[in-house]
């Protein structure tokens, strides 16, 4: 089964998948964060998965890095928010000043869609 297109996707749906899913996430991330490496690091190879996937839903190069750039703005400032706001050690290191930590979410996730946008544009060839 084909994934859907983003643009053929429901108003609520789009938003929830380019907006919802990053913030509650990268939410969770933030808390796991506070809470113990291991849940910490679960939780960002389930994001790069989702990550991924993001690629795959989109007809054009641009609009899968965009996504993948704003998704990954977007988890990113979730966990640094969230995680701020636990007032817990970080139990993985983050960099001095966390808005550094940044850097590693928003080019990644531009990175993962635009990769996975080539790979399954190539499979569906």
């Amino acid at each position: 089964m084909a994934a859907e297109y983003y643009s053929d996707m429901s108003p609520g749906r789009r938003a929830w998948e380019a907006i919802g899913a990053p913030l509650v996430v990268g939410a969770v991330c933030g808390l796991a964060l506070g809470v113990a490496s291991w849940l910490y690091y679960t939780g960002v190879v389930i994001s790069v998965i989702g990550g991924l996937l993001v690629g795959s839903q989109h007809r054009a190069l641009k609009g899968a890095v965009a996504r993948g750039l704003v998704g990954g703005a977007l988890w990113g400032v979730a966990l640094l928010i969230v995680h701020a706001l636990t007032d817990r050690q970080a139990t993985a290191r983050l960099p001095d000043p966390q808005v550094i930590y940044l850097i590693f979410t928003i080019l990644p996730g531009g990175l993962l869609a635009g990769v996975s946008f080539l790979l399954f544009r190539r499979r569906a060839s």
